[in-house]
């Protein structure tokens, strides 16, 4: 299992501003498909919907991507910011 960074478009239905309402996760997953599955899952937990599917990935990208409001942050993931 490999950790995930998982940013959602919100559906319509559920969004305050469509298109400006995201939901961004940190999961594990062993493939990219099942890490989505797992986003989505908890977008729907969190907004008590059932439909995972109409949460669009925006994004995915392997490691937790952290993004502070400072301005400071960056990617915690094994070998981040390693020279090659």
């Amino acid at each position: 299992m490999k950790p995930y960074t998982v940013l959602l478009l919100r559906p319509d239905y559920v969004a305050a501003t469509f298109g400006h309402d995201t939901f961004c996760a940190h999961v594990e997953g062993a493939t990219v498909e099942a890490a989505l599955t797992a986003a989505r899952a908890a977008a729907c937990e969190t907004d008590e919907q059932d439909v995972p599917e109409d949460y669009y990935c925006l994004f995915c990208t392997d490691g937790h991507v952290v993004d502070y409001q400072d301005g400071a942050g960056g990617v915690h993931a094994p070998n981040a910011g390693r020279q090659p």
